[in-house]
């Protein structure tokens, strides 16, 4: 099936160069799920004061001290009915080496303009957090 499929690109594009460190992809993805509970990246972002709203903007600058500097994000811009358009960030990605420590991969932040604010929009991850 497809999930099959996402997780063994996933595994292939991700995993496959710490084999060394994590010998099959249960290790990599159980790692990959322990590291993502650790880091927190809601609260590591709510502790700097970025919280998701629709209509609330940030600073590259607020988020670069959140993220230690050591962070990628992936932006797209949108259309607004207005005629305006805004900056999301779609993604916030973290590299670690081998030995799990966070390493700086900012450089890699290319889909973004830092000169334009952005913003992060809500989501829902369970339909009972409403009830």
């Amino acid at each position: 099936g497809g999930d099959a499929q996402f997780w063994k690109y996933e595994y292939c594009k991700h995993g496959t160069c710490c084999t060394d460190e994590l010998q099959s992809p249960h290790d990599y993805f159980n790692t990959a799920l322990s590291l993502n509970h650790k880091l927190d990246m809601d609260k590591l972002l709510r502790s700097a004061g970025i919280v998701p709203y629709l209509n609330k903007s940030y600073t590259f600058k607020q988020l670069d001290k959140a993220m230690k500097k050591k962070a990628t994000y992936w932006c797209r811009t949108v259309a607004e009915k207005d005629g305006s358009s805004r900056q999301l960030v779609d993604q916030i990605s973290v590299c670690m080496d081998k030995k799990l420590a966070w390493i700086d991969c900012s450089a890699q932040s290319k889909t973004c303009n830092r000169d334009k604010p952005f913003y992060l929009l809500p989501f829902k991850r369970d339909i009972t957090d409403e009830l």
